[in-house]
C-alpha cells in the first residue's frame, strides 16, 4: 500500500515554485499548515478520518475529556533514539533499522505519532503516522519527515548530526458537544485548552486538524487556528454549521541537543516542581533575567520593547511607562548584585529617562518626565522616581528626584484622587493603575525622608481609593496600591493603611489557581484574573504586592495572613519560573539569544515584552528578599 503521506495532494511538483515566491514568515506558517494537512491525509486513509479513533493510546484513561498519552521519560528517550538510528541507517542505505529490544512498557501499545525535524529553529520537515504500534508509528513518522527534508536539500549524516527531533504521541480524540454551532468559533475558547488540546474538524467527510504544539510555537489562538482549518475544509457556512469537532491531547518532547537528552514540554514549557523553588533557583533566574534585559538595551539607553519569536522580529510597539518600569526593576536588582554590567545598564537607562524631565511652567520646583506626543503619563514619572530611589548611585539624581516627587504630589486633587497625566496632555488615563504607582513612589520617598505633606497625601488618598476599590474591585488596581499602602503601614505603623493592604491582598488570593480549582499542575500558582484558568505574567505583578503584604503581616504578627501570603508567594513564583524561557524551550526560535531567559506573556503566548520582564524580575527580587533574608541559612 502506498504511504498516504508521500502521496498527499500538497506534495505536488509546483509547490516549490510557490514556496520560492513567499516570504520566510509565510513559508514557516505554511509549513506548519502542511504538516497538519499531511497528518489529516494519513488519518483519513488509515482510520476513517480520525488520527487515533478506535485505538488505545499509551496508558491513556478514556473518559468524557481527552487524555494525554503517558510516555515515561525512559520511553521518550528510547523512541527518540530509535527514530534517530532509523534515519541514520536509512541515509546510509543499510536497510531498515531493527532494534535489539523493545521495552515492555511499549510492547503492544498503539498510538499515532508526529515527528518534526528542525535546524536552528527552522522546520526542515515534518511527518505523521496514523495509529499503530508505537515504535512503528514513530519510525514511519520519522521517515515521512526526512522525505520532506530531502525535497529541498541533500540529506546526509552530517545534517542529521545537526538537527533536532521533536516527537508528539497522539491520544484518543473525544467529540465535543458545543452549545453553539461551529460558526461561533469564539465559543471554542471555552472548551479547548490552549497548548493542551489539539482539534479535529470534520465537514462532509473532509478532515483537518491542528496539534497542541502549534498554538505555542506559532503564537496563535485556538479561534485563529480553527478559522484556518475551516478555510481549508469549506467556504460554506451552512456546511460548517454541521461540522463535528473533536479534541485530543498529546505527549510532546524535543531533543535539547542533537542526539542528546530529551525534554518533555507542557504547553511548550518545562514543568517546575514545587520543591525546585529555592533561594538558589530564584537567584539564578533573576540573574539570567537581568542579563537578558542588559542584552535588550538599545543605543538610546532604553530597551527593545517587544519581540515575537514566531515572526523572529521586534515590533514597532513602544510604551515609555513600561520602559521606565524596566529601568526601575533593573535599578532595584542592581542593589543586590555586584555585577557592574547590570549597574551600568540601569544607570544608562535612568539617565535616558532623566534627560526627559521637564519643569512644569508656573510651578517652581515641580517637574515631570515628558512622554511622546505630550502624553506625559504620571506612571512614567513615578517609575522614574522609583528607579532613582533604588539605584545604587541614587545620590546622582537627588535634586531631580525631589522635583519629580513634588510633581507627583502636585497631581493630587482635593478629593484625594490623582490626575494621571501632566499638562499639556490631551488624554487622562483612568484611575485603575497609575495612581497606585504614584502613591508607591511618594511612599518610597517618605522612607528616604519622612515628610508631613506625603503623610497628608496618603490620608487624603485613602478614603477615595478604598471607596473606589470596594465599588469596582480590580486586580490591576491592587498591583501598586497594595505596595504603596504596605510601605506606608510599615513606616508609620498605621492600622488603617495595613487593613487596606490586607483587604486587597485577601481579595486577590481568590483568583490564585491551586489543586482545588485547577486540574493542570503547570498552571497552579498563577492568578486567573482575566478568565477561568487563564493565568499569565500578570501573576508576577501581583506577587510584588503579595510579597509586601506578607512582610507587613509578619511585622504585625498576623500569623494566619502571613501563612496564607507565604503559600501564595511560593506557589506563584513557581508559576513565574516556568514563564522564563529555557534553552530547551526555544527549539522553534530562529534567534535563540532574543528568547532564552526572557519571560513569555503566558504559557501559550510566546510574546516577550519588557513589562513582562520587569514584573518578573521585581517578583523574583522581592520573593528572595522576604523569603530568604540574608540572615536565613536555609536553601
Amino acid at each position: 500500500m502506498q504511504d498516504p503521506i508521500r502521496s498527499a495532494a500538497w506534495l505536488e511538483a509546483d509547490l516549490r515554485t510557490t514556496l520560492a515566491a513567499m516570504t520566510p514568515t509565510s513559508r514557516r506558517r505554511l509549513a506548519a499548515l502542511l504538516l497538519v494537512a499531511a497528518w489529516s491525509t494519513a488519518s483519513s486513509s488509515d482510520t476513517g478520518g480520525q488520527a487515533t479513533s478506535g485505538t488505545r493510546a499509551i496508558s491513556a484513561d478514556l473518559g468524557s475529556q481527552p487524555s494525554a498519552p503517558r510516555v515515561s521519560a525512559a520511553d521518550q528517550r528510547y523512541l527518540t533514539q530509535a527514530a534517530r538510528r532509523s534515519l541514520e541507517q536509512h541515509v546510509r542505505g543499510d536497510g531498515v533499522y531493527v532494534p535489539s529490544y523493545v521495552p515492555s512498557s511499549l510492547a503492544g501499545e498503539v498510538a499515532g505519532c508526529v515527528v518534526t525535524i528542525r535546524l536552528h529553529g527552522r522546520v526542515l520537515g515534518g511527518g505523521a503516522a496514523a495509529a499503530g504500534p508505537a515504535l512503528e508509528a514513530c519510525g514511519r513518522a520519522a521517515f515521512a519527515a526526512i522525505d520532506k527534508v530531502a525535497e529541498t536539500q541533500p540529506v546526509d549524516l552530517d545534517l542529521l548530526d545537526q538537527v533536532l527531533l521533536g516527537i508528539e504521541v497522539l491520544g484518543v480524540p473525544v467529540e465535543l458537544a458545543l452549545p453553539d454551532d461551529f460558526t461561533n468559533i469564539e465559543a471554542l475558547d471555552r472548551f479547548v485548552e490552549p497548548g493542551v488540546d489539539g482539534v479535529i474538524l470534520t465537514v462532509g467527510g473532509r478532515t483537518k486538524q491542528f496539534l497542541p504544539s502549534e498554538i505555542v510555537n506559532q503564537n496563535v489562538t485556538v479561534s485563529d487556528a480553527m478559522l484556518s482549518l475551516a478555510e481549508q475544509v469549506t467556504t460554506s457556512k451552512a456546511e460548517l454549521a454541521g461540522a463535528t469537532i473533536s479534541c485530543f491531547r498529546t505527549c510532546e518532547w524535543y531533543e535539547h541537543t542533537p542526539g542528546g537528552r530529551v525534554v518533555e514540554l507542557r504547553r511548550g514549557m518545562t514543568f517546575v516542581e514545587p520543591d525546585q523553588v529555592t533561594r538558589a533557583a530564584l537567584t539564578l533566574a533573576a540573574e539570567r533575567l537581568s542579563d537578558y534585559l542588559v542584552r535588550r538595551q538599545r543605543m538610546d539607553g532604553l530597551f527593545g520593547y517587544q519581540y515575537e519569536p514566531s515572526l523572529d522580529r521586534f515590533t514597532d510597539a513602544e510604551d515609555l511607562a513600561h520602559q521606565a518600569g524596566a529601568t526601575w526593576a533593573l535599578s532595584a536588582y542592581a542593589r543586590s548584585t555586584d555585577r557592574n554590567s547590570v549597574r551600568a545598564a540601569a544607570l544608562t537607562a535612568l539617565r535616558s529617562l532623566a534627560d526627559r524631565s521637564t519643569d512644569l511652567p508656573s510651578e517652581p520646583g515641580v517637574a515631570f518626565v515628558a512622554g511622546p506626543d505630550h502624553e506625559n503619563e504620571a506612571g512614567v514619572t513615578a517609575a522614574s522616581v522609583l528607579a532613582m530611589i533604588d539605584h545604587p548611585d541614587r545620590a546622582l539624581f537627588a535634586d531631580r528626584r525631589d522635583r519629580l516627587i513634588s510633581g507627583l504630589l502636585w497631581l493630587q486633587q482635593d478629593d484625594g484622587r490623582f490626575l494621571t497625566a501632566f499638562p499639556p496632555a490631551r488624554h487622562l488615563p483612568g484611575q485603575t493603575v497609575q495612581p497606585g504607582l504614584v502613591l508607591l513612589a511618594v511612599a518610597r520617598a517618605y522612607d528616604l525622608r519622612p515628610r508631613a505633606d506625603i503623610l497628608a497625601s496618603f490620608d487624603t488618598a485613602l478614603p477615595f481609593y478604598r471607596r473606589l476599590f470596594r465599588s469596582e474591585p480590580d486586580s490591576a488596581f491592587c498591583v501598586w496600591q497594595m505596595q504603596a499602602f504596605a510601605a506606608m503601614a510599615r513606616q508609620t505603623n498605621r492600622r488603617d493603611y495595613a487593613e487596606f493592604t490586607f483587604e486587597m491582598a485577601d481579595w486577590l488570593l481568590r483568583f490564585q489557581l491551586d489543586e482545588g480549582n485547577c486540574s493542570y499542575p503547570e498552571l497552579r500558582g498563577g492568578f486567573a484574573t482575566h478568565g477561568p484558568g487563564r493565568a499569565g505574567v500578570s501573576t508576577a505583578a501581583y506577587l510584588g504586592g503579595i510579597a509586601d503584604a506578607f512582610e507587613l503581616a509578619r511585622h504585625r504578627h498576623d500569623s494566619a495572613r502571613s501563612t496564607a501570603y507565604e503559600r501564595a508567594l511560593r506557589n506563584g513564583v513557581r508559576f513565574v519560573l516556568q514563564l522564563q524561557v529555557r534553552p530547551e524551550e526555544a527549539y522553534y526560535s530562529l534567534t535563540p539569544s532574543e528568547v532564552v531567559w526572557g519571560v513569555r506573556a503566558a504559557p501559550t503566548k510566546n510574546l516577550l515584552r519588557i513589562d513582562s520582564c520587569h514584573h518578573a524580575l521585581t517578583a523574583l527580587t522581592k520573593t528572595i528578599n522576604v523569603l530568604y533574608p540574608e540572615s536565613d541559612s536555609g536553601p
